[in-house]
């Protein structure tokens, strides 16, 4: 064992219990007991979330697609990578592929995954797992849904869009 890994684990706390104080409909409030290293106990309070997919879909020209949609808990609408939930038992894969058919009307021929990242650090569980589409011959239209608006967007209009903040 390096003295790294040594270290790490000299952090690690161990669930002594679990309960779930809510249960929604995806989402749950997980509260674990937890014997802390230095062997006190505490407790750990956190979403469940059943985890999600973000797609960077790139077109034969190398636009990026993105979507606009409201946000309800932050009241606003923003510029996004079609993006979208796991439901039960579904492999990431499978996930991104359907999220980006239905949201932009776009199908892929390639897919590479690109990793996984827990976007902030918030008391939650699960990650975004992050996948690179080529959308080969992909025609560039827009195509509207009562939820969401997407186009193609290209490198320095991307940038633009961060600097306004959606």
């Amino acid at each position: 064992m390096t003295a790294q890994a040594s270290s790490a684990d000299s952090l690690v706390e161990q669930t002594l219990s679990r309960e779930i104080p809510w249960q929604g409909a995806f989402l749950q409030i997980w509260r674990d007991t937890v014997r802390l290293p230095d062997g006190r106990t505490s407790a750990r309070e956190y979403v469940h979330h059943p985890g999600a997919v973000v797609i960077l879909a790139v077109q034969d020209d190398g636009a990026l697609v993105m979507e606009r949609q409201y946000r309800h808990p932050l009241g606003q609408v923003f510029w996004e990578f079609p993006a979208g939930k796991l439901d039960a038992n579904e492999p990431a894969l499978q996930c991104a592929q359907r999220e980006l058919k239905e949201e932009t009307g776009f199908q892929a021929q390639q897919w590479e995954h690109l990793g996984a990242i827990h976007p902030c650090i918030i008391p939650t569980k699960k990650s975004k797992s992050f996948w690179r589409a080529v959308c080969v011959g992909a025609s560039v239209r827009s195509m509207s849904t009562n939820s969401s608006k997407s186009l193609p967007c290209r490198p320095p209009k991307l940038k633009r869009l961060l600097a306004k903040g959606g």
